[in-house]
């Protein structure tokens, strides 16, 4: 058995490194009944006084077509004949450029694979930049804490708004519902409500104009201002030290995995501080 392999690795390959499981799936027991089949129908071709001269380029193409022809079936229904050197020669020449068609193809394939992982990287890195430098530009009008209403506050402004545009706010943060509240923003104070929203009573339009806060990056600790009004709500009289060392401890978690400035989710927690003191330590 090896030595026809060798046969055929030598004329078609040129080397001995090739592996079986490379072009069949079937067991070297299996190709050895197959060759001796296929050795068997030669012979009822080939002149007694040849029986033992068989020609390596005939046997190297019965050990072809059974590597290539495992199914009876196959086998059944007729095989080309290649019981002549030149007949051999013909099979192998034809079957050795299929193989090397379908070796280029799927090196061919695998470079275009590699080619479209490298585009589709260049590709991400681009939108990566492009949203980095969209996040940048975003954080110059959105920096700090977006400013605290009472309601008082918004049933004055409410007064000079149109109808179809009242402010409101969310509740327990005295943060705008659906209107931008950072000053420095273009859209302060506009109204940010998709079509959506109006029908269900959502938000969802301000929420994707702040998606500068946590995309690429995420810097927006979630519920950042009803949790630090909460906490004051609880101890209205806190001293500001006590007030930041409770909130930085209550937010530890978000601003490791978030990697934020601790110093600036410190000074944003002030600036609440001062906010409730104004008011009176107490809801307007």
């Amino acid at each position: 058995m090896l030595t026809f392999i060798e046969i055929w690795q030598r004329f078609f390959f040129g080397t001995n490194k090739l592996e079986l499981k490379n072009f069949s799936q079937i067991s070297d027991s299996d190709l050895e009944k197959l060759f001796i089949e296929f050795r068997e129908i030669l012979l009822k071709y080939v002149e007694p006084s040849n029986i033992y001269h068989i020609h390596p380029l005939i046997e190297s193409a019965l050990f072809l077509l059974g590597i290539l022809n495992p199914n009876a079936k196959d086998r059944r229904d007729g095989l080309p004949l290649v019981n002549t050197p030149e007949l051999a020669n013909i099979r192998i020449s034809a079957i050795s450029r299929e193989v090397r068609i379908a070796i280029y193809r799927d090196l061919l394939s695998e470079k275009v694979k590699i080619l479209s992982i490298r585009e589709a990287e260049k590709n991400k890195l681009e939108r990566e930049k492009a949203a980095s430098m969209a996040q940048d530009e975003f954080m110059k009008y959105h920096a700090g804490n977006a400013k605290s209403f009472t309601s008082a506050e918004i049933t004055e402004l409410n007064k000079t708004r149109p109808i179809n545009d009242k402010l409101s706010l969310t509740f327990g943060s005295h943060m705008l519902f659906n209107h931008c509240g950072y000053p420095a923003c273009p859209y302060y104070l506009k109204n940010l409500s998709s079509e959506l929203d109006i029908t269900s009573g959502n938000n969802r339009g301000l929420w994707d104009h702040l998606n500068g806060f946590y995309y690429p990056k995420n810097f927006m600790i979630s519920g950042f201002h009803s949790r630090c009004f909460t906490g004051l709500r609880s101890k209205p009289d806190i001293s500001r030290d006590d007030f930041v060392t409770k909130m930085l401890s209550e937010f530890d978690y978000q601003i490791r995995s978030k990697q934020q400035d601790r110093e600036a989710t410190k000074i944003d927690i002030i600036e609440v501080w001062d906010t409730w003191q104004r008011w009176g330590r107490k809801d307007l």
